[in-house]
């Protein structure tokens, strides 16, 4: 039996418990998280200013912080993918940039 490791959290998985795609486990808890490049979606924004301000709160928290957005500035109409404003952190980062924005913000 193979075991594969949850790219956030570390737990082991068989095969039959193993979520995610073909290059990146995930455990049941993380299934839903989305892995770019070895960076993961902490929050979405629904615009720059709002993912900034995320990024800031990560950032003073001392958290790894991007901001990746596929806005089209082209388009008055902002919906679907292209309005995704993302607020990526380290995988590893994950679980302490979730509590930190979980925090009530000054």
């Amino acid at each position: 039996m193979a075991l594969h490791r949850c790219a956030v959290c570390g737990v082991s998985l068989c095969n039959e418990c193993r979520q995610g795609g073909r290059h990146a486990a995930l455990c049941a808890g993380h299934e839903q998280v989305l892995l770019i490049s070895g960076w993961a979606e902490a929050a979405r924004g629904v615009d720059e200013a709002e993912a900034e301000m995320l990024a800031g709160r990560l950032r003073a928290a001392d958290v790894d912080v991007q901001v990746f957005s596929q806005k089209d500035h082209a388009n008055v109409v902002a919906v679907g993918s292209l309005a995704l404003v993302r607020v990526l952190v380290p995988v590893f980062q994950l679980e302490a940039a979730r509590r930190v924005l979980a925090l009530e913000p000054s």
